[in-house]
């Protein structure tokens, strides 16, 4: 298995072509490539973050729908919190409720939420596959795009005594900063289309995102090394 995924990464960094993703429910989300949180993406987030119910408008009729999905992994995260070994009942109950979200929530709201996903994500968006087949980018762009998320990666690595807060402030600007310069790479239609992607601005200042390596990420970052041409 894993000789296949670096396979696979050889091959995209070779020629980065960006590769639909399998029909899922919603998209980039389902991918796994966004997770704001450990082990959780904001599918399951919208259970219990208020913040996400309200920009998403949920009605009452869709939270009590969710009420008991909510309490079944509320109940599922204690028993996991108090038993690390469960982790394969824990990962169960999540995909149970993310699926549940899924199925609740109306396209509109499922893709705002992945609006919202791309946001938290930030230069890290353009780790997804789906996203980066939207915006068509060139040959010639990859490396640059790789290089704005690389040098992101280094720079908001946590300095030695720094205070949580601090060191929260400091990222969030690196992360803005860096945004716009992934975005001056970008072409008129392709800003267009960003602006589509990633929607309406949205706090995601209380979103921790943790983003997922995959073989397509892999083969993108390498690409950093590459000269234009």
């Amino acid at each position: 298995m894993r000789t296949g995924h670096w396979a696979v990464a050889a091959v995209l960094a070779a020629g980065l072509v960006c590769v639909a993703a399998a029909d899922e429910p919603r998209q980039p989300g389902a991918t796994g490539v966004f997770v704001p949180g450990p082990g959780r993406d904001l599918g399951i987030a919208v259970l219990d973050t208020k913040q996400l119910q309200d920009e998403l408008k949920l009605t009452a009729e869709q939270q009590q729908k969710l009420k008991p999905v909510a309490e079944a992994h509320a109940a599922a995260l204690k028993k996991r919190r108090a038993d690390r070994e469960i982790t394969a009942e824990y990962e169960a109950a999540q995909a149970e409720a993310k699926k549940a979200v899924e199925q609740t929530l109306t396209p509109d709201q499922l893709k705002r939420l992945t609006q919202i996903e791309r946001q938290a994500a930030g230069v890290y968006a353009l780790w997804d596959e789906t996203t980066c087949k939207a915006l068509d980018l060139s040959a010639e762009q990859y490396p640059k795009v790789a290089t704005v998320i690389e040098k992101f990666r280094t720079d908001s690595r946590r300095q030695p005594g720094e205070r949580f807060t601090a060191e929260r402030e400091r990222v969030e600007k690196l992360r803005k900063a860096a945004v716009a310069e992934l975005v001056g790479v970008l072409t008129d239609a392709q800003k267009k289309t960003w602006k589509e992607l990633v929607g309406e601005p949205f706090d995601t200042g209380r979103i921790t995102f943790q983003p997922i390596a995959t073989p397509f990420s892999v083969g993108l970052m390498r690409s950093a090394s590459r000269k234009d041409g």
